[in-house]
Order: structure tokens, then sequence, then C-alpha cells
């Protein structure tokens, strides 16, 4: 698929969300509460497609997301953040520094891939470096999705519940450590 392709892709499916939210809620902040949790879903979704297929054999990410998949996904969770945000100070919610200090690091990764992926293009960035802050890029970020869900889940666990979730939240931390092999980063087989 080509970059334009995918850009107005993900471009009409932010724009459906919206219409969407406003059919079924009209012009409010439930409506862009409704935005910004879907367009998030739709950030994880794209995720999903670069944590899984990143280093399929048979399924090219490359034809699903275009050979810039860092900066459809940069696109579309800067998207999600410029919602986030504007929900956050129209419904007059407060920032606590601290709690924002994981995501500020997430969004800080998601936002370099793009770049770091174009100069190892030209050749500016050696593959080893690269296949290094794509393994933080991929872990850190499947990370802050998995704690965000869980985090979100947990409201509803009781006592014996939260015990459910340590252990669940320590046994899926292992889960992306088993998907990758450590010897070799394909990335340029990918780009083929």
């Amino acid at each position: 698929m080509k970059f334009k392709d995918a850009l107005l892709s993900i471009l009409i499916i932010e724009v459906g969300i919206a219409v969407l939210a406003v059919m079924n809620y009209g012009v409010t902040l439930e409506s862009l509460q409704a935005v910004t949790r879907f367009s998030g879903r739709a950030s994880l979704a794209i995720f999903s497609l670069i944590f899984l297929f990143q280093k399929h054999r048979y399924i090219k990410l490359t034809s699903i997301l275009s050979d810039k998949y860092y900066l459809i996904f940069a696109i579309v969770h800067g998207i999600h953040l410029a919602q986030l945000l504007t929900f956050i100070y129209l419904s007059g919610n407060k920032l606590i520094p601290v709690s924002l200090a994981g995501g500020f690091v997430a969004y800080l990764i998601i936002f370099i891939m793009p770049y770091a992926q174009h100069r190892l293009k030209v050749g500016n960035v050696p593959l080893k470096q690269f296949a290094t802050l794509n393994l933080v890029f991929l872990y850190y970020v499947w990370f802050s999705f998995f704690y965000e869900l869980f985090a979100k889940s947990a409201r509803f666990f009781t006592q014996y519940g939260w015990i459910l979730f340590r252990v669940c939240n320590l046994t899926c931390l292992g889960i992306p450590y088993a998907r990758y092999e450590v010897t070799e980063f394909t990335y340029e087989q990918n780009l083929k």
C-alpha cells in the first residue's frame, strides 16, 4: 500500500469515528469522550498490526500500512493525543505530572520512530542501533497499552481481583519476549 492510501484510510476511519460519535451523542462532551476512546482503539489496532506482523514471513506489513508504518502509527496516535488533551481540557480534569511521565515517554518513542526509520533508510543509523530502538518501542508501547487497558479494568476488581490482576500483569509481561528471536532483526526483509 502506498503511504497516501494508508494516510487517507486512517483519516477516513478517524472522521467516521467522529461522525458516529456525534450521531449518537450530539455535539457534547460525551461525544468527544467517545471519539477519544475509539480513536485510541484504532491506534491500538494499528500498533497491533505492527507488533504482530513486523517480522512475519508471509504477511508483509508494508502491504497493509505502507513502508512508513511508524509514521502512520505516529499520525494516528498524534490525532488521539490531540483529542485526549482537548477532552481533558474541556472536561476540567486536572493533569497529574507523575502519572503522565510514562505516557510522555511512550509518546516520545512513538514520535521518534518515524525519524529513526527514515534515518535507517538513508543509511545514517546502523541496523543494530535501529533494532534496539525498535525493540524498546515495541515493548514499551505494548506495556503502555496493556497497563492502560488493565488499569481501567481494575476498577471493577474486588480485593481478590487485584491479586488476579497482579498475576495476570506479571504473566503477560513475558508474552512479547517469547515472540522475538534475539538473533536477527529482519527489518530489511520487510521492505522488499
